[in-house]
């Protein structure tokens, strides 16, 4: 073959493969449509930079468009980032709905799509995850990685986040040795694929170090805190939601060991960076709040711990209602306090909504604690048969 052949040959080639380029690149969602590609652009900058107000005006914007368009691979796109935009701000029922949508759309495209519809079934896992529907939870998870595992191998970087949200669910069903080596494998991945100093490396660490603690191995438990720590300052700087997550982290290890002196501080830059980058309503806020008041409880300032205590409870029922999980734990946290003041009516009538926001059925240690406290009041209050009746086999709900 002459010179001259090989050089058309070449530029065919190469013509070939623009013209394969321009397609996958349509059939990632990016439609001749006017504005629609910009403003999902915009989204996405705005997302990453935590900005969520604006990048939640543009998303829904660029859904209208894809809408428009019926486009489903458009429609999926928008739905999916309007939906994790929604869950950043703490709008859960409707990220819910919007990745539910999100996934109707990736299966009824024709394109190749595996790691977008993945991605979508994994972050609807840990929305079931928080709501505890549990079983739709593993389900979802489980779907995610298979997507993955199919498409892609059992390497990919995207199925670290799928293992940890099914590490997680496990570590609430209190089933620590799958949920440690879930997240051992999610890191392994993530270590492996990206560079150490990644912030999804980071967050691996983090949930690995819930297990430990759990496993009350405080100084595994601590170390790896540091060292997501590090990772983080170097990745995301110090005003990133995701180190507010770790300093809450730090800080609940720090209370267990009794050491309030150095868990304080960590809540109030916690708290700070959480209010700056969500907002001041955003759930992420009521845990820190809530362990934020357990320190002012343990020094004696009761006004200062209920002050937190109350406005975590206004958050989770404004976002969720009073008969949420996240609303109970807010309930139990006032009792208890109440109960500590000798404000028994008072405490009793929190620990009884809690209560009513804790299934009866099965093992559920969250409910049982709250029993235990409630029958030390009817106890203290000379309550004694209602003391007795209320841990007894079928008479565990007052």
């Amino acid at each position: 073959m002459t010179t001259a052949n090989r050089s058309v040959r070449n530029r065919i080639a190469t013509l070939g493969i623009l013209l394969v380029l321009f397609s996958s690149f349509s059939a990632l969602g990016k439609s001749p449509q006017a504005g629609w590609e910009s403003l999902y652009g915009e989204t996405q900058q705005l997302k990453r930079a935590t900005q969520y107000p604006e990048a939640l005006s543009r998303g829904r914007k660029a859904l209208a468009l894809a809408n428009e368009a019926g486009v489903p691979a458009e429609l999926a796109a928008s739905n999916q980032i309007v939906g994790e935009i929604q869950l950043a701000i703490g709008q859960m029922a409707a990220a819910e709905r919007s990745l539910e949508q999100a996934v109707k759309h990736w299966q009824n495209s024709s394109m190749p799509k595996p790691i977008l519809e993945a991605t979508s079934w994994s972050t609807l896992g840990g929305i079931y995850r928080v709501q505890g529907q549990l079983e739709k939870a593993e389900q979802a998870y489980h779907h995610s990685i298979k997507i993955l595992e199919t498409s892609v191998g059992d390497s990919h970087p995207k199925l670290s986040s799928a293992f940890n949200g099914l590490g997680s669910l496990y570590l609430k069903q209190g089933k620590l040795a799958r949920a440690e080596s879930t997240f051992i494998r999610a890191l392994a991945i993530r270590e492996n694929a990206l560079n150490e100093n990644d912030p999804a490396t980071a967050s691996c660490l983090i949930n690995l170090s819930a297990v430990y603690l759990a496993q009350k191995k405080f100084d595994a438990a601590e170390r790896r805190l540091k060292q997501a720590s590090a990772i983080q300052a170097k990745s995301i700087g110090e005003q990133h939601p995701g180190r507010a997550t770790t300093f809450q982290a730090l800080a609940k290890l720090y209370l267990i060991k009794n050491e309030d002196e150095r868990a304080r501080p960590l809540l109030k830059s916690a708290l700070a960076i959480q209010e700056k980058a969500l907002g001041r309503k955003n759930t992420a806020l009521v845990e820190t709040l809530n362990l934020l008041g357990a320190t002012h409880k343990r020094s004696g300032e009761f006004d200062e711990a209920e002050s937190n205590y109350r406005r975590a409870l206004k958050i989770a029922e404004n976002t969720y209602g009073p008969n949420h999980p996240l609303s109970g734990a807010c309930y139990h946290n006032l009792g208890v306090l109440q109960a500590d003041q000798g404000l028994l009516a008072s405490a009793e009538r929190n620990f009884k909504k809690a209560l009513q926001t804790m299934p009866s059925a099965g093992s559920n240690p969250a409910r049982l604690v709250t029993l235990k406290h409630l029958e030390a009041l009817y106890d203290s209050s000379g309550r004694t048969e209602e003391a007795e009746e209320l841990l007894s086999p079928g008479k565990n709900t007052p």
